[in-house]
């Protein structure tokens, strides 16, 4: 039996609770490592009224044997009477059947045999594939839950995610004096997210505090497979190393599945069938792709979609497959066959090379991110002009495309352009992606000159009048800040040009415009630019495409210089109304939020409502910190002495509501921003509990005491917990007796 805690996975259990209690044959399948064992027998422990038997068959090498040991473990001496003498017991029983996966066949026909015998028996397997068998319930066990990524990383939120907490329990057993704190916080959630929440990737990893700090711990996560290496004597040998309970699953698959399973590497970001397909070769062949993906999913080398269509490999698990291509001498061809696809699907489902797309076409290439990141450098020097044309469509949209800082996508695209001299369309392409990133940072100035007088140069030579009027705009953006004269030249210029080509272009450059017309005190031509931008938007990517915002925020500019600052607000809501449509179920577009938080937090000071100016500009400005993106020139985010005023003025309290705006995850502020909703404000329901939790109350006694479900109880201090970023009850009753008087 165990000799450690068992930490988490309180959802899961009740969840399985429910299951086995419905059911007699429960099968909880994962891959090696997964925490199945600790889950069936925590699972087991809590079954009431039934004599449980653990039988573990990793021993075992030939299914003749495992017949035995299941007499032997049930306490039956005649292994051929086994289920005849269970039946006869006269208490029920569970047997837990542990590890299967090697020995399916014979498992398989002793849990039909052993169910069969009498209905007072149940059945409780683990496995890392179903036993598919008549009547079987299959759970496939998750990883631990993570940190959610759009949160802060501190320490009380992080803590309360399950693979912190196993990681902190171990941690401690390995280095008593290991605590959680703003300093280990980061390099803890960066560990656990990197071996995706594996549990015994976990604690191999926890283990090794007592050798090196966390930090250096951290900085080795790039070779998992040799960190994740124990060192305890006794046990289950393929507990002692990640990579040994690997090779057990690796050995158990045929040559074709194996071929399949270490191709599929070349993923880092997931895949969807077209995608595997596209990238196993035609040894395999299409037809067989979807079973052989179905089967490596079974046996729990694959994660299998949960929404949506796209597979994955745990990360772990990804990095072992991608040893073996190495070793197969086929990583060269699988990385190409993978260049090919994404290269086609992005020209495909963006055609347009300012990377504006819309909808669907849009959300399909954003998901591929994480897959180009991982070839691009071999993209960059194989396929230089392919690497360039993607790069600038990624760096000009960034707000749909690029879920990484935007320096990183600058750095990419500068390597590409350096290997890429021609002075041709696509290098002009590449210079005008360059410049949209090159803008959001104010040091870069000179340097951004450079590149779009280049651009200009380039497309004149070519006498491309797209291109031209492209780099005539982007000119112009440049010119904002140092000539806006000469910045209203090039926008007039490329303006008619741009209304014969590019749509997303020309809203680009009538939102520039209106700016600068609403600056010379020409409200009605700078409202008319905002009108023509807005229809261009729709024609062109839809009418919630999030590229809209662009637009959106120059209007509030020029409703802000008019001195309409509740039209000004208004146009943000809508910008901000549009960054939530386009991301859809997975969350509003987090980096066309900042200039919106922003502005809104320069209205808030404006008004005298300081705590909303500093709460929205530290939301923004810790997006901007993991972003890189800063729009510019609108005034709200050129002129920021309105926070040094308030910095000034208020001193540590403005430090701290600051502080507080950086804590706030995105859908608080999102909340905050539409609503006026104090984030952590608690409802008057809310209100009430606190006070019965600082009493000492617990959910049974406050369901009791409120009329409503035990269920309902539990609800509502979960939601205080959240909301006030608290982990245990003793906080809530301490904030309940230092607000009292406010409560009352």
């Amino acid at each position: 039996m165990p000799l450690t805690t068992f930490v988490g996975r309180r959802r899961e259990l009740q969840t399985v609770r429910r299951y086995l209690a419905g059911t007699r044959f429960l099968t909880l399948v994962g891959p090696g490592g997964c925490g199945k064992t600790r889950l069936a027998i925590e699972l087991a422990r809590m079954t009431a009224k039934a004599d449980v038997a653990w039988v573990d068959l990793a021993p075992l090498r030939r299914g003749e044997d495992v017949q035995h040991e299941v007499a032997r473990g049930l306490g039956v001496a005649e292994p051929d009477r086994m289920a005849e003498i269970v039946a006869k017991r006269d208490h029920r029983t569970l047997l837990l059947l542990d590890n299967c996966e090697h020995v399916l066949d014979a498992a398989a026909e002793l849990a039909v045999r052993f169910l069969s015998a009498s209905s007072r028996t149940r059945l409780l397997a683990t496995s890392r594939e179903p036993l598919d068998v008549e009547g079987e319930l299959v759970w496939r066990v998750p990883s631990l839950s993570l940190p959610d990524a759009l949160f802060p990383c501190e320490p009380m939120r992080c803590s309360r995610a399950d693979a912190v907490k196993l990681f902190i329990d171990r941690a401690q057993l390995a280095h008593p004096g290991f605590v959680l704190d703003r300093t280990s916080c980061p390099h803890v959630v960066a560990t656990c997210r990197a071996v995706d929440g594996i549990p015994l990737a976990i604690e191999l990893a926890a283990a090794r505090l007592r050798h090196t700090s966390i930090a250096e711990l951290a900085a080795r996560l790039d070779d998992l497979l040799a960190l994740l290496v124990g060192t305890r004597r006794g046990g289950d040998p393929r507990h002692r190393a990640l990579r040994a309970a690997l090779d057990w699953s690796h050995a158990l698959l045929d040559q074709q599945e194996q071929a399949v399973f270490r191709r599929l590497a070349v993923f880092a970001g997931g895949f969807r069938i077209t995608a595997a397909e596209a990238i196993c070769g035609t040894d395999v062949g299409p037809p067989d792709i979807l079973d052989h993906v179905a089967n490596l999913a079974d046996k729990s080398l694959i994660v299998p979609p949960a929404e949506g269509e796209r597979y994955r490999l745990l990360e772990p698990i990804r990095e072992y497959a991608l040893e073996r291509l190495r070793a197969s001498d086929e990583e060269e061809s699988a990385i190409e066959r993978c260049a090919t696809y994404l290269v086609d699907l992005i020209a495909t489902e963006i055609p347009d090379p300012m990377g504006m797309g819309s909808g669907p076409g849009l959300s399909r290439i954003a998901e591929e991110f994480t897959n180009l990141r991982a070839i691009l450098p071999w993209l960059i020097r194989e396929r230089t002009a392919d690497a360039v044309r993607v790069l600038a469509r990624f760096a000009q949209n960034h707000l749909g495309l690029t879920p990484t800082h935007v320096s990183v996508v600058s750095g990419w695209l500068g390597q590409a352009l350096d290997a890429y001299p021609t002075r041709d369309a696509t290098r002009v392409e590449g210079l005008l992606g360059q410049l949209q990133v090159l803008t959001q940072f104010p040091d870069k100035h000179g340097l951004a000159r450079r590149v779009a007088d280049e651009a200009l140069e380039i497309a004149l030579e070519l006498g491309d009048r797209s291109l031209e009027a492209r780099a005539l705009s982007r000119s112009a953006f440049v010119a904002v800040w140092e000539d806006p004269t000469r910045a209203m030249r090039e926008y007039d210029e490329a303006v008619p040009m741009l209304r014969e080509g590019h749509l997303g272009a020309l809203a680009l450059a009538l939102a520039g415009r209106a700016v600068i017309r609403q600056r010379a005190g020409d409200s009605r031509g700078a409202e008319a630019d905002i009108a023509e931008g807005l229809r261009a938007w729709e024609r062109h990517a839809g009418a919630t495409s999030v590229v809209r915002i662009n637009t959106l925020q120059a209007a509030a500019d020029v409703a802000f210089q008019a001195g309409d600052l509740a039209r000004a607000e208004e146009r943000l809501r809508e910008a901000i109304d549009a960054a939530c449509e386009a991301g859809g179920r997975s969350g509003p577009v987090i980096v066309a939020l900042i200039g919106p938080f922003d502005f809104l937090a320069h209205l808030g000071a404006l008004r005298g409502d300081s705590e909303r100016a500093l709460l929205l500009a530290g939301c923004a400005e810790r997006l901007r910190d993991e972003t890189g993106i800063w729009p510019r020139p609108w005034f709200s985010l050129a002129d920021r002495h309105w926070l040094t005023d308030l910095d000034t003025r208020l001193g540590k309290r403005a430090r701290t509501v600051r502080a507080e705006g950086r804590r706030l995850t995105v859908a608080q502020a999102v909340s905050y921003a539409l609503t006026d909703e104090r984030p952590g404000s608690l409802s008057t329901r809310e209100l009430g509990v606190t006070e019965l939790v600082a009493e000492g109350l617990t959910d049974k006694e406050i369901a009791a005491r409120l009329a409503i479900s035990e269920r309902t109880a539990e609800s509502h201090v979960q939601r205080i917990r959240d909301k006030l970023g608290f982990q245990s009850r003793a906080q809530i009753a301490r904030w309940a007796a230092e607000h009292a008087p406010s409560i009352r």
